[in-house]
């Protein structure tokens, strides 16, 4: 006891010196836990102890425990009120008798019986010591325990008799410079932990294979997965779906030390890949793990290759692994693709190789990010998920496939709606949709970019930088900051300040482009307000881009118009683009070439607004009316994803009834607002048709078709959200119609007396519209309302309508409710 307690405040020494004069401390818990699987109840009965050391310069008086396997214990927790606003309803409508909870808890503090306080939070208790914890002193916790493990509806879970088992054990959350960071369970949002050593022993059937953070001690069950390793995928053609229980138990003891979390999955039906290699960096000696459903095995053939390239590769880029164990499992995780826990890793069931690669070197890598450099995942998800993507990226080298331009595609769709937000924003805060899009997309490519400005050499030494410095340490935005600004001796305030925290897209512009014998000058605009660096690709007149004889050329910081001038070793260069590493948005603008004009273009079809040209579609147009009869004509439109700014749809027809011409078409922009407070956009536009409207034949020859044209310009204010994730849309629209009509007169031809039809005149009609629209478009109750006033020459009308939808407890049960009322003058 007394050796830990010096060796905490050794801890808290050394961290105060190296924090250049800012004090540093760091909690530690470390754990030791005994627990039974009941796989009939799908039950654990376990014990805790924990020892915890306040390594703070403060007295604690009390201590945040999350229990947070009581998340599925309720329909009114924070993990089930934010599923339901992210659209997933599994838990909410889910048989309370698939629910789970922590219970039986008994918590004593040095073998005395605490007072337990419970908080807004199901999952979050405090302990009141019976004594105050002074600095440099520690407390022992302990409580029996008894979690009922729900069906997998987000991390913890089962699915039949196969379990993951995790954010499952009472857990002290984490005190540091901050206070106190007690967080609820969530799906959307991940975790934040004090380091500690931990002795986890695991009583369960013995035919189980159980894949867990740590070392295994038990030489025999390490001799028996060895065995299984060497299984080929025929010999599991006969195994049952339902593998039987044994009627024997065995204790497996795993411990690890320097880790923040323990985490642990069983399945009888897995089949095992083990390969025992070395960290080169550090002579380390690892044993690799997969474990797979066989009907996977196409998938995860070679996944301990792609586990144990995974662990080299961030090696080398990154710093040595430090552990002498990596596992990656297959298991029927609804979170995410996979999710990482120290030293294992589970992934969703696939069998697809390129996915199952791709998701093993994410959640691999978050040995390090998070794992190793423990960041507070909640509040800032970008120094984990957003650098880990961007070295799964690196090393997938991935790109150009279908999905992955997909995303792309959502991706600058976000961006030009101004709907894209700010990379280093907590997880709460973001939409469901924008969590994937900006933390683990965005993010990745803005640290591409950083890469990109500083070179790979500078970058690499400067992530090892940290790395070294920050190691099972508790990590904050101002520590990567300071690491790699003081590794490369440069001001990285315009990435980590202006960047991270912006929600402009990028949008630079090739200006010119001037070479002479010696030197080339390129002028570049940047028309987005935050200071970034350009990074230009100049190549040879006539040479394809990025052909074999190219040069970068990378700016300064800058907003406005800058030029950077750069030796051009007797090219003349005279093209060049913008590198997509900068996540500009505006494709179009972004090459150059002297002389060149080519910045148009016409395709048929429908399309995707992803070249480097201003495009416009041509599409076959048809239709249908009483009085024109079947139309065909041409749709030329600008239609496409992302979107412009400017759109526009015009599709003149010929009706081969009426034989006249008719069509429709419209014109709209939007002017987004960002500096608004409450204005979201502002969208201009400009409808108008002409169609035919009455017809006869009666007594003439050729078919009369009278016409009407009517033209709506409309104004509509696009009011702001009051927080990103709100489901509430508003708009408020100022709308004027100018109609003009032609009627058929008939009259009597007095050359034989019959009454035949004639077109009159056209006749104007003029109204306007003011419209207020509210519609909160929630996963439960939605509805929506609006109010029209309408007013033309000779009337004016006043609306109102609105639609509710009540959910029943039910899955796709609901009642609808409409209500209209309207006064005419």
């Amino acid at each position: 006891m007394r050796f830990h307690i010096l060796s905490g405040l050794l801890l808290t020494i050394i961290f105060s010196s190296e924090s250049s004069g800012q004090q540093y401390f760091q909690q530690k818990a470390d754990t030791k836990i005994e627990v039974t699987l009941d796989d009939v109840s799908h039950m654990l009965r376990g014990h805790i102890h924990i020892d915890y050391y306040n390594n703070a310069p403060d007295t604690l008086t009390y201590i945040y425990m999350h229990l947070w396997p009581n998340a599925y214990s309720s329909d009114r927790t924070a993990y089930n009120q934010q599923a339901v606003e992210n659209g997933s309803t599994d838990f909410y409508t889910a048989d309370k008798n698939d629910w789970g909870m922590i219970d039986s808890l008994r918590f004593e503090v040095d073998r005395i019986e605490v007072n337990t306080e419970l908080t807004g939070q199901k999952d979050i208790v405090i302990l009141r010591l019976n004594e105050p914890l002074l600095p440099g002193e520690q407390v022992q916790i302990s409580t029996p325990f008894k979690v009922q493990i729900p069906e997998t509806f987000s991390r913890l879970g089962h699915s039949g008799q196969s379990y993951q088992i995790s954010q499952w054990y009472p857990k002290p959350a984490v005190y540091d410079k901050d206070g106190w960071h007690p967080i609820p369970y969530l799906d959307q949002g991940e975790f934040y932990s004090e380091f500690g050593s931990y002795d986890v022993q695991i009583t369960l059937p013995k035919n189980y294979i159980v894949m867990a953070t740590g070392n295994l001690q038990n030489t025999e069950e390490e001799m028996w997965l060895a065995e299984l390793s060497r299984r080929d995928v025929q010999e599991y053609a006969s195994q049952p779906d339902e593998i039987p229980s044994s009627g024997e138990f065995k204790t497996l003891r795993y411990t690890e030390d320097n880790i923040h979390d323990f985490a642990w999955f069983a399945d009888k039906s897995w089949m095992v890949r083990m390969e025992e290699f070395t960290i080169p960096e550090s002579g380390q000696p690892v044993k690799g793990y997969t474990a797979f459903f066989p009907d996977h095995y196409k998938g995860w053939d070679s996944s301990i290759q792609y586990l144990k390239n995974a662990t080299l590769d961030y090696s080398r880029e990154v710093g040595p692994y430090p552990f002498r164990s990596v596992k990656a499992v297959e298991g029927r995780l609804i979170a995410g693709g996979g999710m990482e826990y120290p030293t294992v890793t589970i992934i969703i069931p696939s069998n697809d190789p390129k996915e199952v690669e791709e998701v093993i070197i994410h959640e691999i890598g978050h040995n390090w990010f998070y794992g190793i450099l423990a960041s507070n995942e909640r509040k800032y998800p970008w120094m984990d998920e957003s650098i880990n993507s961007f070295y799964e990226n690196k090393f997938m080298k991935s790109g150009g496939d279908l999905v992955s331009n997909l995303e792309d595609l959502f991706i600058n769709q976000m961006r030009v709606t101004y709907q894209a937000q700010a990379v280093n924003l907590p997880a709460t805060d973001y939409t469901y949709t924008n969590y994937g899009l900006d933390i683990y997309r965005t993010g990745a490519e803005y640290f591409a970019w950083l890469e990109a400005y500083l070179g790979e050499e500078q970058f690499r030494a400067a992530m090892k930088s940290y790395y070294a410095r920050y190691q099972f340490r508790h990590v904050y935005p101002e520590d990567i900051k300071a690491a790699f600004e003081e590794s490369t001796a440069t001001d990285l305030s315009w990435f980590f300040d202006e960047l991270l925290g912006s929600e402009h897209p990028v949008d630079f512009r090739i200006r010119d482009i001037r070479s002479d014998g010696q030197n080339t000058t390129v002028k570049i605009r940047n028309n987005s307000p935050v200071p970034v660096p350009a990074v230009v690709v100049l190549y040879e007149p006539g040479d394809s881009a990025g052909g074999r004889n190219y040069q970068k050329v990378i700016s300064r910081p800058f907003t406005g118009t800058t030029s950077v001038t750069i030796p051009n070793q007797g090219i003349p260069y005279k093209q060049g683009f913008i590198d997509p590493v900068t996540t500009d948005h505006v494709s179009r603008n972004n090459h150059y070439r002297k002389g060149s004009s080519r910045h148009f273009k016409i395709k048929p079809l429908a399309f995707l607004n992803n070249t480097e040209y201003t495009s416009m579609a041509i599409a076959p147009a048809l239709g249908y009316n009483y009085y024109d009869g079947f139309m065909l004509g041409l749709l030329f439109h600008n239609i496409s994803i992302p979107y412009s700014k400017f759109t526009y749809g015009i599709a003149p027809v010929y009706g081969f009834k009426s034989k006249n011409a008719a069509g429709t078409g419209f014109l709209s922009y939007k002017q987004y607002t960002p500096g608004s407070r409450w204005l979201h956009h502002i969208e201009y536009k400009l409808e108008g048709k002409s169609f035919g409207w009455q017809g006869s034949q009666t007594n003439v020859a050729e078919r009369l078709t009278s016409r009407y044209i009517k033209v709506a310009p409309e104004l509509v204010l696009n009011i702001r959200k009051p927080y990103a994730r709100s489901p509430l849309e508003r708009s408020i629209s100022l709308k004027a119609y100018y109609i003009k009509e032609q009627k058929l007169v008939f009259s009597m031809d007095p050359s034989d007396s019959l009454y035949k039809p004639s077109i009159g005149q056209y006749h104007d009609q003029y109204y306007g519209r003011i419209r207020y629209r509210q519609d909160y478009a929630s996963t439960y109750n939605p509805y929506g309302f609006s109010l029209d006033m309408q007013a033309g020459k000779t009337f004016g009308k006043i609306s109102a309508e609105g639609n509710i939808k009540i959910d029943y407890h039910f899955r796709k049960k609901a009642l609808y409710a409409r209500v209209f009322c309207r006064e005419v003058f």
